[in-house]
């Protein structure tokens, strides 16, 4: 079983390799995760970065999400 650290690992590399955001059903998709799954670990995810205060985000975005920029 994939842990959650593996997870958020390939949702970062989706994130950043697509440069747009992302629809989570598209995420959903891709993944093969459930809607609460995906939603818990952006969550985690958006607040690490935010955490970080580096050059990036993750930000959510008309019901998606996508990796910006931290102005």
């Amino acid at each position: 079983m994939i842990e959650d650290r593996e997870k958020k690992s390939a949702l970062e590399a989706f994130l950043f390799l697509s440069g747009d955001v992302l629809s989570l059903s598209t995420i959903k998709d891709v993944t093969g995760l459930p809607d609460t799954e995906v939603k818990g670990l952006m969550t985690e995810l958006m607040e690490e970065y935010r955490e970080k205060n580096g050059g990036l985000l993750i930000a959510e975005i008309a019901g998606g999400y996508q990796m910006v920029t931290n102005p």
